[in-house]
């Protein structure tokens, strides 16, 4: 085990290696935005060349994310650099999760992978295992190896299991004797950000398949609510800032799958239809960079508002008429003979009790502002809806955007609000 040193010390120790390797700060810093899978530009190796120079006098710590690099392009351990040159262990001795999650060598994964003592299970002396690592240092190759191996998955095979994070989990065996319950297992069951910190790679590599894979339009918790449980969905504890941002730049095709509507059926077999839970998120950043997919997902977002207003507004009238039929044929079936006569009597029972019965089938409409959540029950016959609506505080000076944005929240101003422009049937037969 080794002892981190001062700031100081480890700046003059990196200064000696890479003036014996490199020369010169510039070149290093050239090195490192090339291994980092960037263009070396003239201003990218300024920052980069500032940036060793802060280190290497002390004013600058290195962060996680610099070491495999350096250690890479140094030839050393990070336990060397971190140690200020005291720790001298050789590099290529030790396998680490930061050396593995770092690598493109097929052959080291597998080592790794089928150590006899299972490290790749634990975490390291950071408290990070090497699905950290790798999201980290964006080796999508890596990732996609283990996925495909089925060394690892983020869904699992019942998506239903979303209790524990869509069943996130590894095949890889611990030995007997070990425990790992804060290891890798316990890691991809809890995390939630690791599955997003994936669909983000996905959506940069353009790779569509691997985000339906990863159910990426999706959140465990939308497989968990029903019209009768009313319960949120909780978009906060998912939310991913990165994923948006990497979706406002996205390519059409990956756009178009997360603009359309999807079916979730639920623990309790009800399906519903919902849009990507953060739609209003990425509206927002559309609008602002005036992006050239914006026309396309507005008018997907203004239509699964109307799919949604349609829809309530033939539950309610179901719900409403339905009852005002059951108490009609209450009044009949007191009247001790009906007969046409009564037709009067009987229309202003109902016209007498309309308003509050539809006031009281209102009560159960439920809204949630957090989650842009609506839900309806029609209690007598079994039937309603929850789901998500969109809607936009952004602004465009484009007329042609304008319009939609209007049409769009004018749509779920009128769900929100219940304004379904209901009409209740005042005769019966």
């Amino acid at each position: 085990m080794f002892s981190t040193e001062e700031n100081e010390k480890i700046g003059n120790h990196l200064l000696a290696l890479i003036n014996k390797k490199y020369n010169s700060q510039r070149r290093f810093a050239k090195a490192y935005i090339e291994a980092d899978g960037r263009t070396a530009t003239d201003e990218e190796i300024r920052k980069m060349a500032n940036r060793v120079s802060q280190m290497i006098k002390g004013s600058k710590s290195i962060q996680a994310y610099d070491l495999p690099i350096f250690a890479k392009l140094l030839e050393v351990s990070y336990e060397e650099i971190l140690s200020g040159g005291e720790c001298l262990a050789p590099q290529h001795n030790r396998l680490t999760n930061y050396t593995v999650a770092f690598s493109t060598e097929q052959n080291l994964w597998d080592q790794y992978i089928h150590r006899d003592d299972k490290l790749i299970l634990n975490t390291d002396e950071y408290g990070k295992t090497v699905i950290d690592y790798a999201l980290q240092f964006k080796n999508f190759n890596f990732l996609k190896y283990l996925l495909e191996k089925n060394y690892i998955w983020f869904v699992g095979a019942d998506p239903q299991n979303c209790f524990l994070n869509f069943g996130a989990g590894t095949s890889i065996k611990p030995r007997p004797a070990d425990m790992v319950d804060f290891g890798l297992r316990y890691e991809l069951a809890q995390n939630s950000q690791l599955r997003m910190q994936m669909i983000t790679l996905a959506i940069e590599h353009n790779d569509i398949g691997l985000l339906k894979q990863l159910h990426a339009r999706e959140i465990p918790s939308l497989y968990q609510t029903c019209f009768y449980s009313r319960k949120p969905i909780d978009c906060d504890k998912y939310y991913n800032e990165d994923l948006i941002l990497h979706l406002s730049k996205a390519s059409e095709q990956i756009l178009d799958y997360f603009s359309e509507e999807f079916k979730i059926t639920g623990n309790v077999r009800m399906s519903n239809m919902f849009l990507f839970p953060y739609m209003i998120d990425l509206l927002d950043l559309l609008i602002k960079e005036n992006n050239i997919h914006l026309e396309k997902m507005l008018k997907a977002s203004i239509k699964h508002n109307q799919n949604v207003y349609h829809q309530l507004k033939k539950l309610v009238h179901n719900a409403i008429n339905g009852r005002l039929g059951f108490y009609r044929e209450s009044f009949r079936c007191h009247q001790d003979k009906y007969i046409k006569s009564a037709k009067d009597e009987e229309d202003k029972y109902i016209e007498s009790i309309k308003e509050g019965l539809t006031n009281d089938i209102m009560k159960d409409f439920y809204f949630y502002d957090n989650d842009h959540l609506v839900c309806f029950m029609d209690m007598m016959a079994g039937d309603g809806i929850i789901t998500n609506i969109i809607h936009t505080t952004s602004e465009s000076k484009d007329s042609k955007i304008s319009t939609l944005i209007q049409n769009l929240n004018d749509l779920y101003d009128k769900i929100r609000t219940k304004n379904f422009e209901y009409e209740t049937r005042g005769t019966g037969s």
